[in-house]
């Protein structure tokens, strides 16, 4: 039986950006092979490593741990950077983050 995520807000946005990463990648490289570009599919390839560290701090958001805490904050930095909307999402990622707001056993 498959239990609810632990920090269910992060780890639906961190899914959120997995797939949206996920999905760009595929398209970028679909391009690509239609255009006959070799050296852009393998810049395409580059979103499919943000895909990674969301679907790690994801399922680090779900179980808890004190690594997709650490990931979570990563991001949320990254984030900052892109104002006004990447600052609210690093908002609210520090919030989800924080002491009070973190549930999870420390694994």
């Amino acid at each position: 039986m498959a239990s609810a995520p632990l920090n269910s807000g992060l780890f639906r946005l961190h899914c959120f950006f997995c797939l949206l990463y996920a999905l760009f990648t595929l398209a970028i490289v679909f391009i690509c092979l239609q255009k006959e570009e070799p050296l852009g599919i393998l810049i395409g390839l580059f979103p499919l490593g943000f895909a990674l560290l969301h679907f790690y701090a994801a399922k680090g958001a779900k179980y808890g741990r004190s690594s997709g805490r650490t990931l979570s904050r990563v991001i949320a930095v990254l984030w900052f950077f892109g104002f006004p909307i990447g600052t609210i999402l690093g908002i609210y990622v520090f919030v989800k983050t924080g002491r009070t707001s973190w549930t999870g056993r420390e694994t």
